[in-house]
């Protein structure tokens, strides 16, 4: 296995509507990403979901690559390019966002679970 023992993985949701969906996979690819682009030593992944009032909050951070062309903010490759076509898409009302703070990767997706376009 690639990360052995250095690999740590916090995942917190809140949920005020256990029942909340949206559209299946969505989310897949960015943990993907999340453990594609991790360095692989003292890996920290942190996934946040938050349901409230009719949005979703997701959050995914991960440790970066030491490697430059691992970085997916100067490559904004094939995965993230789908994910922000499948947002615009599925939803009239979401916000998405991907930086790079220090040593982390950081995505941001918030999306009004109401303005589902084929709803």
């Amino acid at each position: 296995m690639r990360f052995q023992d250095h690999l740590k993985i916090t995942f917190t949701k809140e949920l005020d509507d256990e029942n909340a969906g949206i559209s299946p996979l969505l989310l897949l690819p960015l943990v993907e990403n999340a453990f594609k682009h991790s360095n692989g030593l003292d890996t920290h992944i942190k996934v946040q979901v938050h349901v409230a009032a009719g949005t979703l909050n997701f959050s995914i951070s991960n440790t970066l690559s030491e490697q430059p062309d691992s970085d997916p903010i100067i490559k904004d490759g094939i995965g993230l390019s789908n994910i922000k076509r499948q947002l615009a898409i599925l939803y009239k009302d979401y916000t998405f966002s991907a930086t790079k703070h220090e040593n982390d990767f950081v995505v941001e997706l918030r999306i009004a679970l109401h303005s589902y376009a084929y709803v």
